[in-house]
């Protein structure tokens, strides 16, 4: 078994499956810690040559601190914590068919395509996308034994951020303000840092 956690901020949510911590071959092997493309944190484990998910119903928020941990327990299955509470489990027995490939944080090792796309020209065009985290991560820790809830309880309730929002929507740049006259002017928009 093992147990991975961290905190982590949205800035905002990718376009599929963006990796937290992740390490595995093309969908056969390995774990997959993650959050979708509207919020939900997902723990998918390959056990005994299937892929065995525990996904939370409910979303993290954007902007603000989010505790999430998954556990993977060969004796009883898969499960997803957020702020200190499961919050996901998925029934399993069997070993973690394990994965010799690297640990990714943040970032997805194989390139997929964006969620919900309604026309093939779209899933074409966006179909090899490299899904990055954005927003800010701390905290990651990766366990060689399954997590107890009361254990994940402690660890949220032991690291709560001073902070609770860290980030900012992201504005999009504009002119000057007020009215004036009709035509075009030159004028410097200041973007977001990133």
């Amino acid at each position: 078994g093992f147990g991975v956690e961290a905190w982590i901020a949205p800035q905002e949510y990718s376009w599929n499956w963006t990796a937290i911590v992740n390490q595995g071959a093309d969908w056969k092997s390995g774990f997959y810690f993650g959050i979708n493309h509207v919020g939900h944190i997902g723990l998918p484990v390959a056990v005994g040559g299937r892929w065995v998910t525990a996904v939370s119903a409910e979303r993290v928020p954007l902007l603000r601190w989010s505790h999430v941990a998954g556990s993977f327990d060969p004796r009883s299955g898969v499960s997803v914590y957020v702020a200190g509470r499961e919050v996901a489990r998925s029934a399993a027995q069997g070993a973690l068919t394990a994965s010799g490939d690297d640990v990714w944080l943040g970032a997805n090792q194989r390139l997929m395509g964006v969620a919900n796309t309604e026309r093939e020209a779209s899933r074409q065009a966006l179909a090899r996308t490299r899904m990055v985290f954005d927003g800010l991560m701390d905290e990651v820790r990766l366990y060689g034994r399954p997590l107890a809830e009361s254990e994940v309880r402690a660890r949220w309730a032991a690291t709560a951020p001073k902070n609770p929002q860290p980030l900012a929507y992201r504005v999009l740049p504009s002119g000057a303000k007020g009215a004036a006259r009709f035509g075009a002017y030159y004028e410097r928009l200041k973007y977001a840092p990133q």
